[in-house]
C-alpha cells in the first residue's frame, strides 16, 4: 500500500508538502486545512520574506458544498434563464435583463407571481414558473450533498420533464462519483492528508492563502494559535500536487486570430510538400 503521508519532528524545519491546521476556532473550508506549496529553496533562502504559500485541503463535502454543486446549479440557472426568456420571446413580450430575472425570482415568495405577471396562455404560463423555481433553486445555499443532490435532481427535471426522477438520480450520483474518480485539472483527491487524518480530502488548486511563518508551531501539541503542522504529504504525493498546481496557472491563453494565422501557415507547409 502507497503511503500518502508522513509525520513530522519539531526538529524539522518548515517545508513544501506540509500539512497545517487552524489550532483555534472553526476557520472556513478554506483555511482550516492547508498544504504549504512554497518551495522548499525559498524557505531554505528566505525568498519568501516570512509568507508561507498555501492551498486549502477541503473534506469531500465540502468540495462538493462549495464547488461541485455551485458550478452544476450554475449552468442550470443559465438554461432556465434562457428558457424564460425564450418563451417571452415568441409570446412576443419583452423578456427582462438576465440579472433582473434572476433577483426578481429571488424576491417573490412563490415562483407562480413572476409567471403570472404576464399575459400569456397557461401552458407557457407552467413553462415560466418552471423556470423561475428553477431559478431559485440554483441560487440557494446548502448544507449538506443530500439536499443539494435532491435540488439538483429537481432542477434537472423541470427542464427535462419527460425524465422520471430516478434517473436523473442515478446520473447525478454517478458524476458525483466521478468527481472522485477523474477530478478536473484544479484539484486531486487524497485518501489522507497526515498521520489520523484519513477521511479523504481535495487538495483545490484555485484558491490561494498565505500564513505568516511566524503564526505556524511546528509541534502540534503546543500550538496556541495560528497554525499548527499536523504532518506532511509524502515526497511523491507532495511533487504530484504542486505540480499540477504549477500546470493550472501556467497556460497562457493566446487570441482567436493567432490560433487562425498559426493553421493558415500549416496548411501552405503541408501543400508545399511533395
Amino acid at each position: 500500500m502507497i503511503n500518502e503521508v508522513n509525520s513530522r519532528t519539531a526538529e524539522e524545519e518548515l517545508q513544501q508538502g506540509d500539512v497545517l491546521e487552524l489550532a483555534t476556532g472553526e476557520g472556513t473550508p478554506w483555511n482550516r486545512h492547508l498544504l504549504v506549496v512554497t518551495a522548499d529553496c525559498d524557505l531554505a533562502y528566505n525568498k519568501h520574506s516570512g509568507r508561507i504559500t498555501c492551498i486549502p485541503l477541503l473534506s469531500p463535502n465540502e468540495y462538493l458544498l462549495e464547488i461541485y454543486f455551485p458550478e452544476q446549479h450554475g449552468i442550470l440557472q443559465k438554461t432556465h434563464v434562457e428558457a424564460f426568456k425564450a418563451a417571452l420571446s415568441e409570446a412576443g413580450l419583452r423578456p427582462p435583463s438576465n440579472e433582473r430575472l434572476v433577483a426578481w425570482c429571488n424576491e417573490v415568495d412563490d415562483p407562480t407571481e413572476v409567471s403570472l405577471a404576464y399575459e400569456v396562455p397557461p401552458p407557457t404560463t407552467q413553462l415560466l414558473q418552471d423556470a423561475c423555481e428553477g431559478i431559485r433553486i440554483a441560487t440557494r445555499r446548502w448544507t449538506t450533498v443530500q439536499n443539494a443532490t435532491t435540488d439538483l435532481v429537481r432542477s434537472q427535471n423541470l427542464i427535462q420533464t419527460g425524465r422520471k426522477p430516478d434517473s436523473l438520480l442515478k446520473e447525478a450520483k454517478k458524476a458525483i462519483k466521478q468527481r472522485f474518480t477523474q477530478p478536473r485539472g484544479d484539484s486531486l483527491f487524497l485518501n489522507a492528508i497526515a498521520p489520523g487524518y484519513e477521511e479523504g480530502y481535495f487538495a483545490y488548486l484555485r484558491h490561494i492563502e498565505q500564513v505568516w511563518e511566524q503564526s505556524i508551531t511546528l509541534v502540534p501539541s503546543r500550538a496556541a494559535g495560528g497554525y499548527r503542522r499536523i504532518g506532511a504529504l509524502s515526497e511523491r504525493f507532495s511533487h504530484a500536487v504542486v505540480q499540477r498546481f504549477a500546470m493550472v496557472f501556467m497556460p497562457i491563453g493566446l487570441p482567436d486570430e493567432y490560433e487562425e494565422t498559426r493553421n493558415a501557415y500549416a496548411e501552405r507547409l503541408e501543400e508545399q510538400l511533395h
